[in-house]
Protein backbone atom coordinates (compact mmCIF):
# COMPACT_ATOMS: atom_id res chain seq x y z
CA UNK A 1 0.00 0.00 0.00
CA UNK A 2 1.78 3.13 -1.37
CA UNK A 3 -0.27 5.77 1.69
CA UNK A 4 2.36 3.04 4.37
CA UNK A 5 5.55 4.34 2.55
CA UNK A 6 6.59 7.88 3.25
CA UNK A 7 9.90 9.64 1.48
CA UNK A 8 12.21 11.44 4.28
CA UNK A 9 15.18 13.42 3.92
CA UNK A 10 18.20 13.74 7.02
CA UNK A 11 19.49 10.07 8.04
CA UNK A 12 18.58 11.23 11.63
CA UNK A 13 15.11 11.20 10.75
CA UNK A 14 15.13 7.55 9.25
CA UNK A 15 14.60 5.88 12.74
CA UNK A 16 11.87 7.65 14.09
CA UNK A 17 10.05 8.76 10.62
CA UNK A 18 9.90 4.72 9.82
CA UNK A 19 9.00 3.11 12.82
CA UNK A 20 8.59 -0.42 10.70
CA UNK A 21 12.09 -0.38 9.80
CA UNK A 22 11.69 -0.96 5.75
CA UNK A 23 13.13 0.43 2.83
CA UNK A 24 11.78 0.09 -0.15
CA UNK A 25 14.01 0.55 -3.82
CA UNK A 26 12.11 0.86 -6.64
CA UNK A 27 13.48 1.42 -10.44
CA UNK A 28 12.33 2.55 -13.78
CA UNK A 29 14.12 3.18 -17.40
CA UNK A 30 12.93 6.18 -17.00
CA UNK A 31 10.49 9.26 -15.68
CA UNK A 32 6.74 8.18 -16.49
CA UNK A 33 7.85 4.93 -17.22
CA UNK A 34 6.62 1.56 -15.01
CA UNK A 35 8.64 0.68 -12.23
CA UNK A 36 10.67 -2.90 -13.73
CA UNK A 37 12.74 -3.39 -10.44
CA UNK A 38 11.80 -3.38 -6.82
CA UNK A 39 13.17 -4.68 -3.49
CA UNK A 40 12.04 -3.91 -0.17
CA UNK A 41 14.15 -5.13 3.08
CA UNK A 42 14.18 -4.82 6.66
CA UNK A 43 16.99 -1.93 7.37
CA UNK A 44 18.89 -0.67 10.35
CA UNK A 45 21.09 2.33 10.57
CA UNK A 46 23.59 2.61 13.49
CA UNK A 47 25.95 4.46 14.90
CA UNK A 48 27.50 7.93 14.16
CA UNK A 49 28.34 6.75 10.39
CA UNK A 50 24.67 5.71 10.43
CA UNK A 51 25.92 1.84 9.11
CA UNK A 52 23.46 0.52 7.06
CA UNK A 53 22.49 -3.17 7.27
CA UNK A 54 19.54 -5.13 5.52
CA UNK A 55 18.06 -7.94 6.43
CA UNK A 56 15.12 -10.09 5.18
CA UNK A 57 14.60 -8.62 1.51
CA UNK A 58 11.88 -9.69 -0.99
CA UNK A 59 12.15 -9.13 -4.83
CA UNK A 60 8.87 -6.58 -5.31
CA UNK A 61 9.45 -6.29 -8.71
CA UNK A 62 11.94 -7.45 -11.83
CA UNK A 63 14.51 -10.85 -11.25
CA UNK A 64 18.07 -8.70 -10.12
CA UNK A 65 18.56 -7.84 -6.56
CA UNK A 66 20.03 -4.13 -6.40
CA UNK A 67 23.41 -3.26 -6.24
CA UNK A 68 22.03 -1.49 -3.13
CA UNK A 69 22.67 -4.80 -1.04
CA UNK A 70 26.27 -4.31 -1.52
CA UNK A 71 26.50 -1.20 0.43
CA UNK A 72 25.09 -3.59 3.66
CA UNK A 73 27.33 -3.09 6.39
CA UNK A 74 28.96 0.23 4.74
CA UNK A 75 29.30 3.64 6.70
CA UNK A 76 27.63 6.60 4.74
CA UNK A 77 29.99 8.71 2.78
CA UNK A 78 29.75 12.56 1.95
CA UNK A 79 32.27 14.61 0.14
CA UNK A 80 33.84 15.56 3.11
CA UNK A 81 33.69 12.37 5.08
CA UNK A 82 35.24 8.99 3.11
CA UNK A 83 33.88 6.06 4.84
CA UNK A 84 33.75 3.87 1.21
CA UNK A 85 36.41 1.27 0.54
CA UNK A 86 37.38 2.11 -2.43
CA UNK A 87 40.65 4.23 -3.52
CA UNK A 88 39.70 7.46 -3.78
CA UNK A 89 36.38 9.45 -2.73
CA UNK A 90 33.55 7.79 -4.47
CA UNK A 91 31.47 11.01 -3.54
CA UNK A 92 34.01 13.10 -4.94
CA UNK A 93 34.32 11.19 -7.92
CA UNK A 94 30.75 10.96 -8.47
CA UNK A 95 30.09 14.77 -8.61
CA UNK A 96 29.84 15.53 -4.74
CA UNK A 97 27.16 12.65 -4.60
CA UNK A 98 26.48 11.13 -0.19
CA UNK A 99 26.06 7.01 -0.43
CA UNK A 100 27.03 4.05 1.51
CA UNK A 101 29.53 3.32 -0.66
CA UNK A 102 31.47 0.08 -0.80
CA UNK A 103 33.30 0.19 -3.97
CA UNK A 104 31.62 3.41 -5.55
CA UNK A 105 29.06 2.30 -8.36
CA UNK A 106 26.75 -0.15 -7.77
CA UNK A 107 23.05 0.29 -6.52
CA UNK A 108 23.74 4.16 -6.21
CA UNK A 109 20.46 5.93 -6.46
CA UNK A 110 22.44 9.36 -6.98
CA UNK A 111 24.03 8.42 -10.07
CA UNK A 112 27.03 9.96 -11.92
CA UNK A 113 25.83 13.63 -11.57
CA UNK A 114 26.42 16.48 -14.22
CA UNK A 115 29.96 17.17 -13.23
CA UNK A 116 32.14 14.02 -13.83
CA UNK A 117 31.89 10.28 -13.44
CA UNK A 118 33.40 9.54 -16.31
CA UNK A 119 30.98 9.77 -19.16
CA UNK A 120 28.02 8.03 -16.93
CA UNK A 121 24.89 9.17 -17.03
CA UNK A 122 23.42 11.31 -14.29
CA UNK A 123 20.55 8.99 -13.08
CA UNK A 124 20.15 6.28 -10.50
CA UNK A 125 21.93 2.94 -10.92
CA UNK A 126 19.82 -0.34 -9.95
CA UNK A 127 22.90 -2.70 -9.92
CA UNK A 128 25.98 -1.70 -12.39
CA UNK A 129 27.20 1.44 -13.64
CA UNK A 130 26.90 1.45 -17.39
CA UNK A 131 27.01 5.10 -19.82
CA UNK A 132 23.32 4.02 -21.08
CA UNK A 133 20.26 4.76 -19.93
CA UNK A 134 18.84 2.07 -18.67
CA UNK A 135 17.76 -1.14 -19.63
CA UNK A 136 14.90 -3.41 -18.18
CA UNK A 137 17.33 -5.35 -16.33
CA UNK A 138 18.41 -2.95 -14.41
CA UNK A 139 21.72 -1.71 -16.15
CA UNK A 140 22.46 1.75 -16.59
CA UNK A 141 20.81 5.03 -15.31
CA UNK A 142 17.28 5.29 -14.21
CA UNK A 143 15.12 6.69 -12.12
CA UNK A 144 15.18 5.68 -8.41
CA UNK A 145 13.22 5.98 -5.58
CA UNK A 146 13.76 5.12 -1.75
CA UNK A 147 10.75 4.98 0.93
CA UNK A 148 11.50 4.43 3.81
CA UNK A 149 8.41 3.34 6.48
Amino acid sequence: NPEDWGVFTGLSFWTGLSPRGRLRYDWSTDYGQPLVQSYECEYTLTGVLYVITFSNCVQRVGARPPGLLIHSGRPFSTIDNRNDAFTTSCAALYSGTPWWYDACWSGSINGGGENGGGGFYNGAYWYASGSQWGTPDGLGAGNGWILVS
